[in-house]
């Protein structure tokens, strides 16, 4: 059998349209949209409420981004706990744009929203989708998303297709999370701990045990 060719080889017929603060649509050709131009947007579409709806959505206190971070599924909040803890993440948008352009192979014009976008400290960025293991599997799935990661690899992103965790890791990370909220732990505290680790490590004991007095103890060992 031949090969097929590829219809998309460069980011020409690619388009970003980015969702406005002021209701407007801006479309802007992908190789030319930045991490900023995300975060500057509203997400492009929002998560509607119906009778008989077998997903719960809402919207996740980020500490990443000190801003609310929206999520269509108990799945995708399980996404966010693992995105939000990571130290090398600096921002995170829940649907960030809307893509279109040709498909790899056919003639249909492919439509994409991606559930979430991360920037990294490193100056990267990645395209994140959500699914679940068995849902994942399916064709429709593979064709829409190897479209995604072939349009990452042209504009020098990455792409990542999410299906889970280790349970007792997002137990814990779900544990956690609370105490990373400012309003329940001082910045300053927390600086007070981080500047009292010596190089080499310390037992949480020791440390404990070394903190000045007005250091709010209780909430330094949950957080």
């Amino acid at each position: 059998l031949r090969a097929k060719t590829l219809r998309i080889t460069s980011l020409e017929g690619v388009i970003a349209q980015l969702h406005q603060s002021d209701r407007s649509v801006r479309e802007v050709n992908l190789a030319k949209v930045t991490w900023h131009d995300v975060a500057d947007a509203r997400p492009a579409r929002t998560f509607r409420a119906y009778k008989g709806r077998k997903h719960y959505d809402g919207l996740w206190w980020s500490s990443t981004t000190r801003s609310l971070v929206g999520f269509e599924s108990l799945h995708e909040r399980a996404f966010l706990l693992t995105a939000d803890s990571d130290p090398e993440v600096v921002h995170i948008s829940s649907q960030p744009m809307a893509l279109t352009g040709p498909d790899l192979v056919s003639e249909r014009e492919r439509v994409r929203i991606p559930d979430y976008l991360l920037a990294y400290a490193d100056g990267s960025v990645e395209l994140v989708d959500v699914s679940t293991p068995k849902r994942a599997m399916t064709d429709r799935v593979q064709e829409a998303t190897g479209w995604l990661r072939h349009v990452c690899l042209l504009r020098g992103w990455r792409y990542r297709l999410w299906t889970g965790d280790d349970p007792v890791r997002l137990r814990t990370l779900r544990h956690a999370a609370g105490y990373r909220n400012p309003r329940l732990v001082a910045p300053e505290d927390l600086d007070i701990v981080l500047e009292s680790i010596p190089a080499y490590g310390v037992s949480i004991r020791q440390l404990l045990s070394d903190l000045p007095p007005q250091v709010d103890r209780p909430r330094i060992i949950r957080a």
